[in-house]
C-alpha cells in the first residue's frame, strides 16, 4: 500500500507488482484514473502544458510526501498526511541551460497550498474512513488503538487520536515543530514513544512567525512522565538592512539569483521562520566582505552553507545582497506599521517558483 505524491492511493500485489486498485485521496486534475491493466495513469488533456498553462492538482509538493504512513491491523486502516495544493505549470520561453546547482526545470510554476489533514484511509474499499484537520508529519499506529502524529512548523505539538474514530484524546506542546514519524519501544516493562522534533527549511516555513534559532531534539513520552521541555524560542532578531543603495536593475537581478539559488532553503521572497537563517536578519547584510566570505567562499560550509563562487559572479553576489537588503527594508517598514513583526508572510503563490 502506497500513497505517493501524485494523489492516488495504490494497493499493489507484493508478489508480482500488479496494481490491484488505485483511487485518488485528494483532488486530482492531471489524470482521470489509473489503468489497472498497465498500471499507467490516464492523463488529462494538456497535462504536459504543451498548449498553454495547466493547473495541476496536487501541486509539486504532492498530496503525500516523504512523511511515514502507518497501518493498523486492528482497524484495517492506513493513516497518512494529505495536503491540498495546486501548481500552475507553463513552459519557460526563456529557458537556457544553467550551471548545476540552480533550478533548471525548463518550466515556470506557481504553487498554492490548502488544508493539511490526517487521513484515515480504508484500502480495501478505497475510501476515507475519517480525517482530522491540521495534520502534520509522520504517523505511528499502536496496538493500544491510538494514532500518534506530530505537527507544527516552528513550534508544535504531539497528538494522539483514537485509531477507529479519529477523536483526539491527548496532546502535548513542544518547542519545535514535528515532521518525522514517531517510534515506540519498551524498557523494563515501561512503554515509551519517541519522536525527532524540528521542521524543515525556509521553503516549508515561510508563512510562519520567525523565532530564535534552536536545535531539533529527540523527545520521549511515557505514562506519568514528569520531565519538562525547554520553553518556546523567543522572537527572531530584527531586520538588518544595509545603508548602501542598489539600482532597480541590480535588485531585479538579485531577485532572480535568489530564486534560482537560495529560495529552496532560505524561503520564497527571502521570508522564512529562521529555522534555516532568515537572511533579512543576517549580520552579513551590512558587511560586503563578510557576505562574500560566506556566499562566495563558503566560510560556513561546515554548517551546510557552501560557497557559490563557481555558480554566480561577484556582481551577482552584490545584487543578491541588494535584493535581500530591500526585503529587509520592507520587513522593517511592516514592523514599524504594527504588522506581524516577527515575519513578513510570503507564499509560493505570491512570488511563484522558477
Amino acid at each position: 500500500m502506497q500513497a505517493p505524491k501524485n494523489g492516488f492511493f495504490y494497493v499493489i500485489d507484493r508478489i508480482d507488482g500488479r496494481v490491484i486498485s488505485a483511487e485518488p485521496i485528494t483532488d486530482v486534475t492531471w489524470a482521470s484514473r489509473i489503468d489497472l491493466e498497465t498500471g499507467r495513469p490516464v492523463e488529462a488533456a494538456n497535462a504536459r502544458y504543451r498548449n498553454g498553462p495547466f493547473v495541476g492538482r496536487p501541486g509539486t509538493a504532492g498530496a503525500h510526501n516523504w512523511h511515514p504512513m502507518a497501518f493498523s491491523p486492528q482497524t484495517g486502516l492506513v493513516y497518512l498526511t494529505v495536503r491540498e495544493s495546486q501548481t500552475i505549470f507553463s513552459a519557460d520561453p526563456d529557458y537556457a541551460q544553467r550551471p548545476r546547482g540552480v533550478f533548471n526545470t525548463g518550466n515556470r510554476r506557481q504553487t498554492s497550498f490548502g488544508a493539511v489533514d490526517l487521513l484515515a484511509w480504508d484500502p480495501v474499499h478505497q475510501r476515507e474512513a475519517w480525517r482530522a484537520p491540521m495534520g502534520g508529519g509522520g504517523v505511528l499506529a499502536t496496538a493500544g488503538g491510538l494514532v500518534f502524529q506530530g505537527r507544527g512548523q516552528v513550534t508544535g505539538e504531539f497528538v494522539a487520536y483514537r485509531a477507529d474514530t479519529g477523536e483526539q484524546v491527548w496532546a502535548h506542546d513542544t518547542p519545535n515543530g514535528i515532521l518525522a514519524g514517531a517510534v515506540t519501544y519498551s524498557i523494563d516493562g515501561v512503554q515509551y514513544i519517541a519522536v525527532t522534533t524540528g521542521a524543515g527549511g525556509g521553503g516549508m516555513t515561510g508563512g510562519t512567525d520567525a523565532r530564535e534559532r534552536q536545535p531539533g531534539r529527540v523527545i520521549a513520552f511515557r505514562l506519568d512522565g514528569d520531565a519538562t521541555l525547554p520553553p518556546e524560542p523567543g522572537p527572531a532578531p530584527p531586520p538588518n538592512p544595509s545603508a548602501e543603495r542598489w539600482s532597480g536593475a541590480q535588485i531585479a537581478r538579485g531577485e532572480q539569483v535568489y530564486a534560482e539559488t537560495c529560495a529552496r532553503c532560505h524561503g520564497m521572497a527571502a521570508a522564512s521562520s529562521n529555522v534555516i537563517p532568515d537572511l533579512r536578519r543576517s549580520m552579513s547584510l551590512t558587511d560586503s566582505a563578510f557576505w562574500d566570505a560566506i556566499v562566495m567562499d563558503g566560510m560556513l560550509t561546515p554548517n551546510g552553507m557552501v560557497g557559490f563562487r563557481e555558480r554566480i559572479s561577484e556582481a551577482d553576489s552584490h545584487a543578491l545582497r541588494g535584493y535581500i537588503s530591500s526585503r529587509a527594508q520592507t520587513l522593517q517598514r511592516e514592523i514599524a506599521r504594527g504588522g506581524q513583526g516577527a515575519n513578513q508572510r510570503a507564499s509560493a503563490g505570491a512570488m511563484g517558483e522558477q
